[in-house]
């Protein structure tokens, strides 16, 4: 009867804490995947990232930080990308307001990233405010 119990509590707190952070993922297509990749779209990465966003990558054996506006810069022109690109998005985490969700991106068919991005809610939306990638 215990264990019943608790498998029930186990049960209905991973369905509370998918229902509480099932946003993140939107968030991450939405303005990671569209608004950057498929439609360059500069609104859509306004509302998805947070203004103090920071990027990690390793250049050189060295790790950069690079800010949004450094990363996609004027790229932002609302000219939809001609690549098919393709994602595969999971939340890795969420714990109250900080959610991690991973990303695999393909670019016409070919695994081209791996990014893992960190999010918090904000004013009920969720923002991107970091990203780590690597290449396969």
């Amino acid at each position: 009867m215990m264990i019943t119990m608790a498998m029930a509590l186990i049960g209905a707190n991973a369905l509370d804490t998918q229902d509480r952070c099932a946003g993140a993922v939107e968030a991450v297509q939405a303005a990671y995947v569209d608004g950057i990749w498929r439609n360059r779209d500069a609104e859509a990465v306004a509302n998805g990232f947070h203004e103090n966003f920071v990027m990690q990558a390793v250049r050189d054996g060295a790790v950069a930080s690079i800010s949004i506006d450094d990363w996609v810069g004027g790229r932002m022109d609302g000219t939809p990308n001609e690549d098919t690109v393709e994602a595969d998005l999971e939340l890795l985490d969420c714990s109250g307001d900080m959610a991690m969700v991973r990303g695999e991106l393909s670019v016409n068919g070919t695994p081209t990233f791996i990014d893992v991005l960190g999010l918090y809610r904000l004013d009920g939306d969720w923002k991107i405010v970091t990203k780590q990638f690597v290449r396969p």
